[in-house]
């Protein structure tokens, strides 16, 4: 689990909205950001796969729908998705935050995150 501090649970267990996209990468540029209808993000740093996810997306226009080898899912196309997951409260100011840098995410090491005193974020 990420850790997180005893303010950020008080300020989650108040009203608040989940929320998650994806984004579409293809050979190093993002081409698409999808709004999932649901869907799960989790981190379990005593797994060899420490992070897991699962969406849910409605695809109107087919354009994700596995149809052959061309396809934008298909697992030689070179596509990745990144999965953003956060929460919405109501009454601040909306900023984003990388959590883990792109040399974290290819080692598979943990982020550690904190809220300074001042109320900053600190992220190692």
């Amino acid at each position: 689990m990420i850790p997180v501090t005893p303010e950020f649970l008080d300020v989650v267990s108040g009203p608040h909205k989940a929320k998650r996209k994806l984004k579409v990468q293809v050979n190093g540029v993002i081409v698409d950001e999808l709004v999932p209808v649901s869907g799960t993000v989790t981190v379990d740093s005593a797994q060899s796969i420490r992070r897991r996810c699962t969406f849910t997306i409605i695809d109107e226009e087919g354009k994700y729908t596995p149809q052959g080898a061309a396809d934008l899912f298909n697992p030689t196309s070179g596509t990745l998705l990144i999965p953003e997951t956060g929460v919405e409260h109501v009454g601040t100011e909306q900023i984003v935050i990388a959590v883990d840098t792109a040399d974290q995410w290819n080692e598979g090491t943990l982020t550690d995150i904190a809220v300074n005193e001042d109320g900053s974020i600190s992220i190692a």
